[in-house]
């Protein structure tokens, strides 16, 4: 299984928040890129998206919405995790046989669905 931890940043914090989130998926032996949203052009090759944004007034940022938009929508792709630089990704514990089976729940990390 391939793995892609996107992420968007203002300050940095997400970006530390989804190299975390890769080295936990790593070390439980799932192949794993980390990469900025913007950077990101194509989608194929990866089995399962972890998409991360700042939250502010509970929205993402809008760059964030137009990648789910235009690269994500329609890509086959399971439905994505996302994650939000307000939480710790410290209890997150993967199993790889949930995790290639549906969207990962991060305890305290993702929100799964559309808000």
């Amino acid at each position: 299984m391939k793995c892609l931890v996107g992420y968007i940043t203002k300050t940095g914090t997400t970006e530390e928040i989804a190299q975390k989130i890769g080295k936990i998926l790593g070390d439980k032996g799932i192949q794993v890129d980390v990469a900025a949203i913007g950077t990101i052009n194509d989608l194929s090759g990866y089995d399962r998206l972890v998409l991360g944004s700042p939250v502010n007034g509970m929205k993402v940022l809008p760059e964030f919405k137009t990648f789910l938009s235009s690269k994500v929508a329609g890509s086959g792709i399971l439905p994505p995790s996302r994650f939000s630089r307000e939480n710790s990704p410290d209890s997150f514990q993967p199993s790889p046989g949930s995790f290639s089976a549906r969207p990962a729940i991060f305890p305290s990390v993702c929100a799964n669905g559309a808000r």
